[in-house]
């Protein structure tokens, strides 16, 4: 990438997916606890479910994934823009 278009995705110096990394994670982590208190309140009706460690793992690891993968892909269709046409007209 270009040192201007690297300016645009990084700051401080930090990889390019280390926020996206962050972002997908807090989104991980929400959701996780909302299906854990649907758990808990479907419990109280009789319901019980579970999921397997390996099953957590699993999600965290596409959760990750996506988060990352979005980032690269748009990350490369911008890098192949000039930096001019960002501004022109359509």
């Amino acid at each position: 990438l270009e040192r201007t278009t690297r300016r645009a995705f990084v700051e401080n110096n930090s990889p390019a997916y280390q926020k996206p990394f962050f972002i997908g994670m807090i989104g991980f982590i929400v959701g996780y606890a909302l299906i854990e208190g649907f758990r808990n309140g479907i419990a109280n009706a009789g319901t019980l479910f579970t999921f397997p460690p390996a099953a957590k793992v699993a999600f965290f690891v596409i959760t990750a994934l996506i988060s990352i993968s979005g980032t690269l892909i748009a990350i490369r269709r911008i890098a192949k823009l000039e930096p001019a046409s960002v501004f022109r007209s359509t």
